[in-house]
């Protein structure tokens, strides 16, 4: 059984107003795996059982943060659905973070920046990664995963070398300096104990990055 506090209550009504939406809070859902207090799982849906576009959710992702709230999805396989995810905000401000990405990204993310994942770009086919960058506080070192140093930068590095959706086994990690940009917002990860979530308005600069290897 779900505990929605009235916060969620309050902020899920005024979205349903504003969008026309149908938000459905299951009523019994396993939260036994939720990492984050306060965390509701829903159904969003859209007049006559539409599917929500991509545009459309982010409209709406962008309103709820506005607010104070994070939403994401996943898309789970059995039963096939999205199930959204709500969570009160927790903002962080971090000088540096570091985000492990392919080898071959980094000669453009070098000249234009880093961007959010797109859906062609997402290390995985997980609806959750599609508009952010996920990112460590933590560097550590390398060995990491098979010494379960958990949630490190090197240990995720090297889980995305063993396992993504491009086959790609080589996998570097980058310094991103976040000293003074306001355009940018930096949250705990609902589905990670250690993982960093960055939101930019614009492309992070690539003077603010450095390639560590």
């Amino acid at each position: 059984m779900q505990n929605v506090s009235k916060a969620a209550q309050d902020v899920i009504a005024s979205a349903e107003s504003h969008f026309g939406l149908q938000i459905i809070t299951y009523s019994k859902y396993d939260t036994s795996w939720f990492l984050w207090e306060n965390m509701t799982a829903h159904d969003f849906r859209e007049a006559e059982y539409k599917k929500i576009t991509e545009e459309r959710f982010c409209a709406i992702r962008d309103w709820f943060q506005q607010r104070g709230w994070i939403l994401s999805r996943r898309n789970w396989q059995k039963p096939q659905k999205v199930h959204f995810y709500l969570a009160p905000l927790k903002v962080n401000s971090l000088p540096e973070v570091f985000h492990a990405t392919r080898v071959v990204n980094v000669e453009s993310i070098m000249s234009q920046g880093l961007l959010p994942a797109t859906k062609d770009t997402c290390n995985f086919k997980r609806l959750d990664s599609i508009g952010n960058i996920y990112a460590a506080p933590s560097l550590g070192s390398a060995g990491d995963h098979a010494n379960e140093n958990f949630g490190t930068a090197h240990w995720w590095a090297e889980k995305l070398a063993a396992k993504n959706r491009h086959n790609d086994t080589e996998w570097c990690i980058l310094r991103l300096d976040l000293v003074g940009i306001t355009n940018l917002i930096c949250f705990n990860d609902l589905f990670s104990r250690t993982g960093v979530v960055l939101r930019p308005v614009d492309a992070i600069e690539p003077s603010r990055i450095k390639a560590l290897g």
